[in-house]
């Protein structure tokens, strides 16, 4: 048997304070018959009679220690049922071109984009979730999946290597991440898109406002980066500290500084429903982001079968009244033939 509602626990203290109201009461009974004096009259004009209430005391007593009982929840024995999972489709798109590379946040901005979604989609649970990854082409990393373990594995093994087109064309992420929502069922569906916001190819805001309209996609982006922002390395592994060809250089042999681009991303979620966010140097709102999310209506994405254990509540409560009505039913006093 397990109990589930344990804190009602507590409320097992009050039966050895009955239980000891019940003795004292008892014997201050008996005391004062003793003072009476002669037990045969004594016997004449009390109308109880000790056994009687006793019992009385004891189906009361009982009574509530089962009512306790059923308030904690009993459980024992296992029933297999089945669920609904409820959920919302996630696209979850990742910029990860060179810039994403940078050190304006440590230990990169990508490093931190990584790490911050490790926590987010353990938030998520429950939902169906893709990973995207773009630069300056785009490309499906991971299909919908509710297991989140997968997930994860995906996401450790993400780096700025994986796409030779470089530039960060927010249009084909938003194209990509909504052929991986593509389902032949209606469910709300999202997409997250992380980027620094930085050479955006052609209009991503209009394409965005497109696939709202279209599919009601509510698009939530998340900057990342720093508006001061900080040179973009040749190879992940330099810093700052190092010597400065380590840096890339434009055409006219000068440093390329990467900056925090704002613009579009707050312009692509305001206009599909959804909120912009920001990683930078301090933390990062993960818990307003999912309140965000959790507010979209959810529809079933699934169901699940599990093992479940019975409830067993409503014996102790039909105990305790059972109890209770004959405490109540029991006379005082015997009945006297006439």
């Amino acid at each position: 048997m397990n109990f589930f509602d344990i804190q009602y626990a507590y409320f097992l203290l009050i039966l050895p304070v009955l239980a000891g109201i019940a003795v004292y009461a008892f014997y201050r009974k008996k005391y004062m018959e003793s003072r009476i004096g002669d037990i045969s009259i004594l016997a004449k004009m009390i109308t109880g009679r000790n056994y009687l209430i006793i019992i009385k005391q004891t189906l009361l007593i009982l009574a509530i220690l089962f009512f306790i009982l059923g308030l904690m929840r009993p459980k024992w024995g296992v029933k297999l049922t089945e669920e609904n999972e409820l959920g919302i489709d996630i696209a979850i798109a990742i910029d990860i071109s060179n810039s994403m590379n940078v050190d304006d946040i440590q230990p990169s901005r990508l490093k931190r984009v990584l790490s911050e979604l490790e926590i987010l989609v353990s938030m998520l649970e429950g939902n169906r979730i893709g990973l995207v990854l773009f630069a300056g082409g785009a490309f499906i990393q991971s299909p919908l999946t509710s297991d989140i373990n997968a997930i994860r594995l995906f996401l450790s093994s993400i780096s700025t290597d994986m796409i030779n087109l470089q530039g960060t064309d927010i249009k084909a992420a938003l194209k990509k991440s909504y052929e991986l929502l593509k389902s032949k069922f209606k469910r709300n569906k999202l997409i997250l898109l992380l980027s620094d916001g930085e050479q955006h190819e052609g209009d991503p805001a209009s394409v965005a406002e497109k696939l709202y309209k279209k599919d009601t996609i509510h698009i939530f982006t998340i900057g990342v980066g720093t508006k001061q922002g900080s040179l973009v390395p040749k190879e992940w592994g330099y810093s700052q500290m190092d010597d400065d060809k380590s840096y890339k250089t434009n055409e006219h042999g000068n440093f390329v500084r990467s900056k925090l681009d704002e613009k579009t991303l707050i312009k692509i979620a305001s206009l599909t429903g959804g909120r912009y966010f920001r990683i930078g140097q301090g933390s990062f709102d993960i818990a307003g982001l999912v309140k965000y999310i959790n507010n979209i209506e959810k529809d079933i994405t699934g169901k699940r079968k599990h093992e479940a254990m019975i409830e067993r509540f409503q014996l102790f409560i039909a105990m305790g009244l059972l109890l209770l009505f004959f405490s109540l039913l029991l006379p005082e006093r015997e009945r006297k033939n006439a």
